[in-house]
């Protein structure tokens, strides 16, 4: 999300909102010559929305999560086996491999458009 919009959002920003609202309703010309009444009532009212504004933000994180599942197929969310067999060669005569030894190839790959060759580590 954008920096100002967020910024918008703020307990402080909701209540200096509300508060030049008030005044420019009631004619008054500084926000902070409101009756300290109406302040508390701005200010209780202004966390109320900030609380609510935060809930929304989290219900639609949580829809665009539930619709992404529902539209996203099994088959590129599900774990796949190794597709590939690799075959090793020892140095010395005899080899003990422990069960989680991973292997990586370094392959060479050539760039569609500039032709140089580069090395990946797979």
């Amino acid at each position: 999300m954008n920096i100002a919009v967020t910024n918008q959002f703020t307990k402080e920003a909701i209540k200096a909102r509300m508060m030049q609202h008030a005044a420019n309703l009631w004619g008054v010309k500084n926000p902070v010559a409101l009756d300290p009444f109406v302040r508390l009532l701005i200010e209780a009212f202004s966390t109320e929305i900030y609380r609510a504004a935060n809930e929304t933000q989290n219900i639609e994180g949580r829809i665009l999560d539930k619709i992404a599942r529902m539209l996203t197929p099994n088959l590129l969310t599900m774990p796949r086996a190794a597709h590939a067999i690799m075959q090793a060669q020892p140095v010395e005569a005899t080899q003990l491999m422990h069960p989680l030894t991973h292997f990586t190839v370094q392959k060479r790959v050539s760039k569609s458009f500039g032709g140089n060759m580069r090395s990946e580590e797979v």
